[in-house]
C-alpha cells in the first residue's frame, strides 16, 4: 500500500517486455515486407517470415492481457477518498497489509459541517427549524459565526447512551432531559474561516 513498490515493479516488467516484443513485431513485419518486395522471394523465405509473425502475435497478445491485468492490480493499491477532507484518524501503518471492508482511517468532511448543541427541555420553546443561531468558539478566542437550526432530534440524548436513564415510578426527583439540536453553518461565514473549525471543538450557541 505505501509505495506500491512491488506492484510497481511487476507492473514496469511486463511493460518493457510489451514493448520489447512489439518492436520485435515491428521488425518482423518489416522483414516480411522486404521479403515480399524481393525478386528473389523464396516459398521458404515467405513461409519461415509468416509463421514468426504469428508466434510473436500470440506472445503480444499474451503479453497485453498480462499488463491489463497489472494495470488493473496497480490501481488496487490507491485508495480514493469519498470526498475532500481532513485526515482525522489513521488506523493502518505504511506496508501494512490490508483486508477486504477494513477501515484505514476517519476524514472530517470540511465541506458539511454542524454543531450539536444540547438544549435542556424548558429551552425547547425557543428552539425552531429555520431559526438563526449566534456561534461562539472557545478554541479561536470566542469568534463567532452564525448557524441556521435544521434539525430536532426525536428522542432525548440519555435515549441514546450505551445505559439510559430508567426514570422509574418512585423516582421523585425530576431530571431534565437534553435534547440535541443540529445547527448548520450559514453562507454568511467565510469560508477561510469554515476551515478553522475542527471536530469535536467546544462551542457556546445563543438563539437569535
Amino acid at each position: 500500500m505505501a509505495d506500491e513498490a512491488v506492484t510497481r515493479q511487476q507492473f514496469d516488467q511486463i511493460k518493457t517486455d510489451f514493448e520489447a516484443q512489439k518492436a520485435q513485431l515491428e521488425a518482423q513485419i518489416s522483414q516480411y515486407q522486404s521479403v515480399i518486395n524481393s525478386k528473389t522471394t523464396s516459398e521458404l523465405s515467405v513461409n519461415e517470415v509468416q509463421s514468426r509473425l504469428g508466434m510473436n502475435d500470440a506472445d503480444i497478445k499474451r503479453t497485453q492481457s498480462a499488463l491489463d491485468m497489472a494495470k488493473l492490480n496497480l490501481s488496487y493499491t490507491v485508495i480514493t477518498a469519498p470526498h475532500d477532507g481532513i485526515m482525522g484518524r489513521r488506523t493502518v501503518n505504511v506496508g501494512q497489509l490490508l483486508n477486504p471492508s477494513q477501515q484505514v482511517g476517519t476524514i472530517v468532511d470540511i465541506n458539511n459541517i454542524w454543531v450539536t448543541a444540547n438544549y435542556r427541555e424548558k429551552q425547547m420553546g425557543n428552539v425552531q427549524i429555520g431559526g438563526l443561531a449566534k456561534i461562539q468558539v472557545d478554541a479561536l478566542g470566542g469568534k463567532e459565526f452564525e448557524g441556521k437550526i435544521t434539525a430536532v432530534s426525536g428522542a432525548t440524548g440519555a435515549r441514546y447512551a450505551a445505559v439510559p436513564v430508567d426514570n422509574s415510578t418512585g423516582n421523585f426527583v425530576k431530571v431534565q432531559q437534553r435534547i440535541p439540536v443540529r445547527i448548520e453553518f450559514t453562507d454568511k461565514n467565510k469560508p477561510e474561516d469554515l476551515k478553522l473549525l475542527r471536530a469535536g471543538m467546544n462551542v457556546e450557541v445563543n438563539l437569535k
